[in-house]
């Protein structure tokens, strides 16, 4: 099949972390996703110069990933049964106090992130996915405004893969 022809929006997407539990993951679907962002780091390069001039380009250290999401603030904490945040989530705390990293190899809490575009309800074969996993929390920003918002940035240290029509 060739490439979509319908363009992708924001109301196509959703957005859900998940920890290490086995065999079945505890998920949670973000609420309210504003914008989600993805950066693809590749390897890196060393420029070998002669006197100013690059004269040979070697590859360097892996790139890392990373991914970036918008909520809506609706609360920060949540611990009632069934309840939590995505802030929780990356946190350990309230309702997601028992959830338990995705990928043993990483020392930091870590998720699998899975972002999802619907393609099939558009025509396509197949929805889209973009699926990262042990996902660490670098940082989180909270912005007031109409409405407060939270950004969520964080790195990929394990695999990055997506999926499509095929």
């Amino acid at each position: 099949m060739a490439e979509s022809s319908i363009p992708k929006v924001p109301r196509d997407g959703s957005l859900t972390l998940e920890d290490g539990t086995t065999p079945t993951a505890n998920t949670y679907t973000v609420q309210y996703s504003d914008a989600v962002t993805l950066t693809d780091n590749k390897t890196e390069a060393i420029h070998v110069f002669n006197r100013g001039t690059r004269v040979y380009t070697r590859k360097g250290n892996d790139g890392i990933p990373t991914i970036s999401f918008t909520v809506v603030q609706a609360s920060f904490t949540d611990a009632t049964s069934g309840g939590g945040t995505a802030l929780d989530a990356w946190n350990k705390t309230g309702a997601f106090a028992s959830w338990i990293k995705q990928l043993s190899t990483v020392e930091h809490h870590n998720l699998k992130l899975t972002f999802s575009v619907e393609g099939t309800d558009l025509g396509d074969s197949s929805d889209h996915t973009a699926v990262a996993t042990g996902c660490r929390l670098v940082s989180f920003d909270f912005s007031e405004g109409d409405p407060n918002q939270l950004t969520f940035n964080v790195e990929v240290l394990g695999a990055l893969s997506y999926t499509g029509p095929s």
